[in-house]
């Protein structure tokens, strides 16, 4: 479900998530598996052999068995949470 996260565009951070990612898991009951990349912009230098650094984390596997479509905002907002945490940490290190 990559496309929930709306990329971080420009450095502005982690984007709103949409419901429609969430739902779709939801009816498959197919777990959502977050990944987070560091922020880049201003990290990396693309004209360079050795452009940088960058993290990827890859979060712990939330379920969506049992879960009904309106649930979907609740684990959208939940999933949103740990990823920006996971973000903001990550930045940090």
């Amino acid at each position: 479900m990559d496309y929930a996260g709306r990329n971080k565009i420009y450095g502005r951070g982690l984007l709103p998530f949409k419901k429609g990612p969430f739902i779709t898991a939801i009816k498959a009951q197919i777990p959502i598996i977050p990944i987070v990349i560091s922020s880049y912009v201003g990290k990396l230098h693309f004209n360079k052999w050795h452009a940088g650094t960058i993290i990827v984390d890859v979060l712990p596997t939330l379920p969506t068995a049992g879960l009904t479509p309106e649930d979907a905002g609740q684990i959208k907002d939940h999933t949103y949470k740990l990823m920006k945490n996971a973000l903001h940490k990550i930045d940090h290190e």
